[in-house]
């Protein structure tokens, strides 16, 4: 079976638009990290990278749990980058949240003239002080973003000189004071923390989980959970704190629940935000599970969203929230830990709000980068404050579902492809430009109405589209157009090179009838012109005299049909019709007549001879089309009206004129321009005598 040219070109034409959408799902799959790269320009921002802190840092007790260490030059001077920290602070509009207040342990809680001193010779008393006075203060919830996972060792030294001044000297009664530090049960600052967070049910500790890469359709599944020391573990409620950075060490979302298992038991954990909220308002801590159990909360869908209090969560991925962000960045009231320490604060700051106590001293690195930190990285206790006020504010953020993503891009592709096709190729271009516009404004629509569209997805989608209609059309259309343009741009207007071009079957053989003007010239005297000079200078010449000529005709609108030894044939009003075709083809042999005598003058100056010509016109009704063979035809005019126009050029001999016409175009043309009355003249080939007239000026 013989397949038909059309055939021929919609496969390879099926085939780049398979091969573009296979590529775009790759590209769907491959190109997350450029997309939230673009959507990060909503909220501007300085690109950071961190990294895990080194095992060389130095060892405290307690330690901050998003630890980061910053690898830019920029963090090398570390009073420099608290300045900007602070100025930024200061420059930007400033915009509070009054549910939410961060207790900070900053570059004044860890001076020694002012604060508290060096961070890893905290004692754990410090935080039971400053529990118990935020809480005098009406805090309604205290979330604590650091781990307590070792016990607290060594004797202070202020409790050694008191030791040693109360014991008279005797060692027997400085080893039973320090027996306490010794104790089995505790270290004494360990036990006065775990007193306080047992007489404050409000607390909750920060916990951390080892958690492996997953799928993004997979619920997060926590392996090992850091324990905390356990008589601080037994008398407070924990959530674990784990963020995820993106690729590009951008963190975006939080993970709120994620899976556990132990003896074939599974259960679900709820994050340290979570179990904020519980206390915040006022919800019992529940233990989840898949099984429906007296007790229990069943789990029967967790591929969408989670249900927590009366709030449904989205998720982004499976047992992940995004946070948004706020722009301009928002920042949080603060009061220094040596403030809540020493009970130097406004309590209006802190009465019925969740108070979170965490790191914001650079020199502690515990910081990442969200999309909207613009000169300076954000501390990690500052993430978990935006992710508060998102479910606070029920603020979400979600990404389009894949289904709906699928049928978007396949509206596009299709739509795309079609538009492209059947419209030119700069308004293909045009139409695209706008339709990444298009997109790039309703992704920030969307964006504002809490849905994150993959515009990225979507504008190359637009983009392979026009691609691939780009390669189909070059390879058909195009190469066509091209192949035309070569073979018949030197032969007739551009207007007809055009016109095919655009529509090839009107290279077909056949005609029609249609009225027009047909021109005729004719050098006077050419062979005794010939003979003056030698073949190669009359050849220069006739090119040069071609040349200018046929440069009139085809500016004015003419189709050059044929070159005849020394003659022109040329006719107006086709293939592109035009009703003052008569008027063209006057204009056209008056500027000839006047691009001739220049030409002369030329010639005088070169010594060469100098030439003259006849012109005939004549306008009817005639036969155009393409006329002659299957091996070869040609673009052409046939009819008694071309016979005449061809006598009424040699008719000028008899006349001694240079320009006659027929009667039929003297009447289109009598009001524009001078003519000449030369009375009935009786042409060979017609019975009846005609009326003639010179043509004189315009």
């Amino acid at each position: 079976m013989t397949l038909s040219k059309r055939t021929l070109i919609a496969i390879p034409l099926f085939t780049l638009i398979i091969t573009g959408i296979l590529g775009l799902f790759v590209f769907l799959h491959i190109g997350d990290t450029w997309q939230w790269k673009l959507t990060d320009q909503l909220y501007p921002r300085e690109s950071w990278r961190e990294v895990s802190n080194s095992k060389n840092d130095e060892q405290r007790n307690d330690q901050p749990p998003t630890s980061q260490v910053m690898t830019d030059e920029r963090l090398t001077d570390e009073r420099s980058l608290n300045k900007r920290l602070e100025n930024e602070r200061r420059s930007e509009q400033q915009l509070t949240d009054n549910r939410i207040t961060i207790v900070a342990i900053d570059e004044k809680s860890l001076s020694d003239e002012i604060g508290l001193g060096r961070w890893s010779n905290w004692r754990r008393s410090f935080y039971a002080k400053a529990i118990e006075h935020l809480n005098t203060a009406g805090a309604k919830v205290i979330g604590i973003d650091l781990f307590f996972n070792k016990k607290q060792t060594g004797i202070p030294g202020a409790d050694i000189e008191t030791l040693v001044k109360n014991a008279k000297n005797d060692p027997k009664d400085i080893v039973d004071a320090l027996q306490k530090y010794a104790d089995s049960n505790g270290h004494p600052d360990d036990l006065e923390l775990s007193e306080t967070l047992k007489k404050n049910n409000n607390v909750v500790l920060a916990t951390y989980g080892g958690i492996p890469e997953h799928a993004a359709n997979e619920l997060p599944k926590i392996l090992a959970m850091e324990p905390l020391v356990p008589i601080l573990q037994a008398n407070s409620t924990t959530g674990y704190v784990n963020v995820f950075p993106d690729e590009d060490s951008v963190v975006r979302r939080t993970i709120i629940l994620a899976q556990r298992e132990n003896v074939g038991k599974r259960w679900f954990e709820e994050s340290f935000d979570l179990q904020i909220l519980r206390k915040f308002y006022g919800l019992p801590a529940e233990k989840i599970d898949e099984r429906e159990k007296d007790g229990y909360t069943v789990i029967q869908k967790i591929d969408n969203n989670y249900q927590f209090a009366d709030t449904f969560i989205p998720f982004e991925g499976v047992g992940k929230m995004l946070i948004a962000f706020e722009k301009p960045r928002l920042h949080f009231d603060t009061i220094s830990f040596s403030d809540a320490y020493s009970n130097r604060f406004d309590p209006r700051k802190v009465k019925d709000r969740i108070v979170l106590i965490g790191i914001t001293a650079m020199e502690l690195r515990d910081v990442v980068t969200t999309p909207n930190s613009k000169v300076t990285p954000m501390p990690g206790v500052e993430v978990h404050a935006h992710a508060l006020k998102t479910i606070l504010d029920q603020n979400f953020l979600q990404t389009q579902s894949e289904k709906m993503q699928i049928i978007i891009i396949a509206v596009i592709a299709l739509l795309s492809v079609t538009l492209f096709l059947t419209i030119g190729i700069i308004q293909s271009f045009i139409l695209l430009i706008f339709t990444v516009l298009f997109i790039g404004v309703a992704s920030i629509g969307s964006f504002r109405s809490g849905i994150i569209i993959p515009s990225l997805s979507y504008s190359m989608t637009a983009v392979l589209s026009f691609i691939v209609t780009l390669g189909y059309r070059y390879f058909t259309e195009l190469k066509q157009k091209r192949f035309i343009k070569n073979a018949f741009e030197h032969y007739i207007s551009k207007e007809f090179v055009e016109e095919i071009a655009n529509d090839p079957k009107k290279l077909i053989l056949g005609g029609e009838k249609r009225e027009l003007t047909v021109f005729f010239s004719d050098i006077a005297g050419f062979t005794s012109f010939s003979e003056k000079i030698s073949p190669e200078k009359m050849v220069s010449q006739m090119y040069e005299y071609f040349s200018v000529m046929t440069s009139i005709l085809m500016r004015n609108g003419g189709t050059l049909d044929k070159y005849e030894g020394d003659a022109i044939m040329a006719f107006f009003g086709a293939p592109i019709h035009y009703k003052n075709h008569a008027e063209r083809a006057c204009r056209s042999a008056l500027e000839c007549r006047n691009a001739l005598n220049l030409l002369n003058e030329k010639w005088e100056q070169e010594a060469r001879p100098k030439l003259d010509f006849r012109i005939g016109l004549n306008t009817g009704e005639v036969i155009v089309g393409n006329i002659g063979s299957k091996a070869r035809f040609n673009y052409t005019v046939m009819g008694d009206t071309v016979n005449l126009a061809s006598r009424l050029e040699k008719a000028n001999k008899e006349t001694n004129t240079h320009i006659l016409m027929s009667e039929t175009t003297h009447i289109q043309i009598a009001e524009k321009f001078t003519t000449l009355k030369l009375g009935p003249l009786t042409i060979r080939g017609k019975k009846e005598p005609i009326w003639v007239y010179e043509l004189i000026a315009m």
